[in-house]
């Protein structure tokens, strides 16, 4: 993972599991931490391989949505990228947008790098 300016970029190679989700949370609060206060941020992950996670996996996933929510992480939104050949897309994709949903976070999912990266500088730019 790595900061880009205001885009915050994750390369994600599934399936996931609970210990892979919470040290992915513990990295991405620290890269949080270190952007400059009052930064407003756009996270792009792109998964490769599998989108499928245990239950706990996701479970957890939206345990670590909501701790980020309450410290007031400066997000705008999260755009997953996951090729159409990406295994569990068509089944996770739904489940993902529930879970930031959930939180009150933005959500798209998007097949290519490119069109994440437009939605993100629309974001930005609002």
């Amino acid at each position: 993972m790595w900061a880009d300016g205001a885009i915050v970029h994750v390369l994600a190679h599934g399936p996931f599991n609970r210990e892979g989700v919470d040290l992915f949370s513990a990295e991405m609060l620290s890269l949080y931490r270190r952007l400059p206060a009052g930064a407003r941020v756009v996270n792009i992950t792109e998964v490769r391989g599998a989108m499928l996670g245990t239950p706990d996996a996701w479970e957890r996933l939206s345990e670590h949505l909501a701790a980020g929510v309450t410290l007031g992480l400066p997000l705008l939104g999260t755009a997953w990228v996951a090729a159409p050949d990406v295994d569990g897309r068509t089944l996770m994709l739904p489940r993902a947008a529930q879970a930031f949903a959930q939180v009150g976070r933005r959500f798209e999912a998007f097949e290519t790098m490119d069109e994440a990266e437009r939605w993100a500088r629309r974001l930005l730019a609002i």
